[in-house]
């Protein structure tokens, strides 16, 4: 009987350990009744795709739009969130810390070889021409080349650097004369540059000409008298995929896709940024 015990005690400790196992091959993040647990990075201060409101509660347009992704794979998911910079998100995407990263980031072929982007973008961020008062009338990355326009340089990898890259391949007979930078202080650095002579032009996000430039209180407000922008164009955003997640990346994709196809994702954009940016017939864009 002793001896029967012990096989049956050892075979049930095998067992657990074979269960174990199988849990932990299919992820290591399994929880809740065998869901698989997504961590996600998202910024606090990007404004209005990921920060805090004022009853202290995490929104924005990205959020919201994951939470919805979040609600149809419900079934095979559980997504937890956290809060860091936007270098220590894409560190932790790396390490394994995170699994998604919410930072409002632009395709760039560099985030495209180190990590997974969805097919479906999760938004679109309006971006335009930022030009001295006196060139108004150069309103398109086109109209600069064409003028013999001097870009002002984005960083090396950053996707405003990217749309640079893209019209010259675009436009083989009308190139912009653009160069790339090293120094990371260059994105909000471009602004003064163009207002004070050195470049003749910059692409520019929206959103964020709006908080640096335009607001009373933004830090380049200084220069707003001085410049013209206009929005033309909107830029595909992406949630950013750790390395190596294909299945996690195609399910966002398939519901990103669902969602804007039901106008979900309009809608959203609307309650968060004011218009629709997925439509390009809106007032908010001139060519």
């Amino acid at each position: 009987m002793k001896k029967q015990g012990m096989v049956i005690l050892t075979t049930l400790t095998m067992m657990a350990v074979l269960a174990a196992c199988g849990k932990e091959e299919n992820t290591a993040a399994a929880e809740d009744n065998g869901k698989i647990t997504v961590n996600i990075g998202t910024i606090t201060n990007g404004y209005p795709t990921a920060y805090y409101d004022d009853d202290g509660k995490k929104t924005g347009y990205d959020v919201e739009v994951m939470r919805r992704v979040e609600e149809v794979l419900s079934d095979k998911y559980v997504f937890q969130w956290y809060d860091a910079e936007q270098d220590a998100i894409y560190t932790g995407l790396s390490s394994g810390k995170y699994d998604v990263a919410l930072t409002n980031a632009y395709y760039t072929e560099e985030r495209a070889q180190n990590y997974e982007l969805p097919e479906n973008p999760i938004g679109a961020s309006p971006a335009g021409l930022v030009v001295r008062k006196e060139d108004a009338q150069i309103k398109t990355l086109e109209d600069a080349a064409a003028a013999g326009f001097k870009a002002a340089p984005h960083l090396a990898g950053d996707g405003n650097a990217y749309q640079y890259q893209k019209y010259n391949e675009e436009h083989p007979d009308n190139l912009l004369d653009y160069s790339i930078s090293d120094d990371p202080s260059c994105f909000t650095a471009g602004i003064q540059y163009v207002a004070e002579g050195r470049y003749d032009c910059i692409l520019y996000p929206a959103t964020y000409y709006e908080t640096l430039v335009t607001d009373e209180n933004g830090s380049l407000h200084q220069f707003a008298d001085q410049l013209s922008f206009n929005i033309y164009l909107p830029i595909d955003t992406y949630a950013v995929v750790a390395k190596g997640k294909t299945e996690l990346a195609e399910d966002i994709s398939k519901v990103l896709g669902q969602l804007k196809e039901d106008g979900t994702l309009s809608e959203l954009a609307v309650q968060f940024y004011g218009f629709d940016p997925f439509d390009t017939n809106s007032s908010i864009y001139s060519k």
